[in-house]
């Protein structure tokens, strides 16, 4: 358990002694560093050194009494400081492009590129990126039951879960009803930065990958910005589960391509 300012965090790591780069995930809300694990293990990512964390109120780490995120991107910018090296990448699923995003003021001089997935980034017109969903609402509640959790774990996979998927559901149910009840109705409020805006100021190379098949993102969001965007043939919101080799090879590209 790692000892941060903002409160106790769980992590892993695998470390390549001979690498100078690192990537540092952040996963997505009701999920845990769990989610990461195929990732990990891929061949495409052999050459540098992996970490990822838990948020708070998810898997290992500390629950808090007040979930915002200013607590995210301090738990963000507090980890990587924690880090050695000057080759450091973000790749943030989800919620956790959101916490890059909405740090990338901060971010610009501590790493050198950010990869986000399943993360259309939010701006103050009230248009809403994501698509109307019953499992997205199921989110916003105190408690999820099992057989919510499994309508969740479809939504995000595109598929029921099976005997190897205990882990995700586990996430799912054990998040800090905490978390659910404040954190959105904060960003509910206002209470964040124009996305759009953090993308266009800073000078970090920014990629943003989808799956065609997500069933939680309002495409329509994106043409009407703009927003140039990777999408990938038949994959879900968590393809980095279902198909780690292809956000794999995603990451490695990128680092080629702004190292």
């Amino acid at each position: 358990m790692l000892e941060l300012a903002s409160g106790k965090t769980h992590s892993i790591k695998k470390e390549n002694p001979k690498s100078k780069t690192t990537v540092l995930f952040i996963h997505g809300n009701s999920h845990s560093i769990s989610t990461f694990k195929n990732l990990f293990e891929t061949k495409e990512l052999d050459h540098y050194s992996l970490f990822a964390y838990d948020l708070f109120g998810h898997g290992k780490s500390e629950n808090k009494p007040k979930y915002n995120l200013e607590l995210y991107t301090n738990q963000l910018i507090e980890f990587i400081s924690k880090l050695s090296g000057k080759n450091i990448y973000l790749v943030g699923h989800s919620l956790g492009g959101h916490i890059i995003l909405q740090s990338l003021d901060v971010l610009s001089s501590k790493v050198k590129g950010v990869l986000c997935f399943g993360t259309p980034p939010l701006d103050f017109t009230g248009d809403s990126p994501f698509l109307p969903s019953e499992c997205m609402q199921y989110l916003l509640q105190e408690n999820i039951t099992q057989n919510q959790a499994e309508k969740i774990f479809n939504a995000f996979h595109n598929r029921m879960p099976t005997q190897k998927d205990t882990e995700a559901i586990k996430d799912l149910i054990q998040t800090d009803r905490e978390f659910r009840l404040q954190f959105f109705q904060d960003v509910f409020k206002g209470h964040f930065k124009d996305e759009a805006k953090q993308i266009k100021s800073t000078r970090l190379p920014i990629e943003f990958h989808f799956g065609d098949k997500d069933s939680l993102t309002n495409f329509e969001y994106f043409k009407q910005r703009s927003l140039n965007i990777i999408v990938h043939k038949q994959q879900c919101h968590n393809f980095h589960y279902e198909n780690p080799k292809l956000l794999a090879a995603s990451i490695r590209d990128f680092i080629a391509s702004n190292s």
